[in-house]
């Protein structure tokens, strides 16, 4: 009985375009030294309407950026005019994930911080108050879906 001697063929990439003539694709390798991806502004107007259990609000939020600060102007309402409409202005800067992180005050003395961010589906707002001073406008703060509306002013 003869005996097999089997050894495992190890072939780079150079050897396998000798003897196959098939190239290997290149292997893309993370390089540290390269710079993080840009981060798109977040200077816009977005838009949203709440769906709410009875009545339906809406969202209004303007974000303006000089340098590495941003100032935010909002507006909220109910889509048929009634009860309390707090507008709100606030400022912050972006983190290292490209995450607006603010603090606000509305027009009803409310207080609070928030955090404006890219997802998948747009935009999204979230606002947690720190200092109720007239809860007539909680319903408008939380976690809000947000869509960029484009500038048609030109």
């Amino acid at each position: 009985m003869k005996s097999r001697i089997v050894l495992p063929l190890i072939m780079t990439g150079a050897m396998l375009t000798l003897f196959t003539g098939c190239q290997t694709p290149p292997v893309k390798v993370n390089q540290p030294n390269q710079p993080a991806p840009a981060i798109q502004s977040l200077a816009g107007r977005y838009t949203s309407a709440i769906s709410g259990q009875s009545d339906d609000k809406f969202a209004e939020v303007r974000i303006t950026q000089a340098g590495n600060q941003y100032a935010l102007d909002f507006g909220f309402g109910y889509l048929y005019g009634h009860g309390a409409a707090p507008d709100a202005t606030g400022t912050g800067s972006l983190d290292a994930n490209g995450v607006l992180d603010f603090q606000f005050e509305d027009s009803f003395s409310n207080r609070g911080r928030g955090v404006f961010r890219v997802d998948r589906g747009g935009h999204t707002l979230f606002i947690e108050i720190e200092r109720v001073a007239d809860s007539r406008c909680l319903p408008f703060y939380g976690e809000i879906a947000m869509k960029r509306e484009t500038d048609n002013s030109n």
